[in-house]
């Protein structure tokens, strides 16, 4: 079987382009690995090399970029 395709409004496609065009690659990163992926704080942060609170630190600030966004 195939995977499924979604599709987007141009409206959301836009909107997921400004939400992730304001956050940093590495905001990007952790937030698609644990909110997509759901992948641990620990082990995002062993993955990239860096310290657990520094990924919860990018995960909180991507989080606040997407309500900023779609509030």
């Amino acid at each position: 079987m195939g995977a499924k395709q979604l599709y987007m409004t141009q409206e959301e496609n836009i909107l997921l382009s400004q939400i992730f065009g304001a956050m940093s690659l590495r905001e990007q990163q952790c937030y698609i690995l644990h909110i997509g992926q759901k992948m641990s704080m620990g082990r995002i942060a062993e993955e990239i090399g860096v310290s657990k609170a520094t990924v919860q630190k990018y995960i909180s600030r991507a989080k606040e970029k997407v309500l900023e966004r779609v509030s």
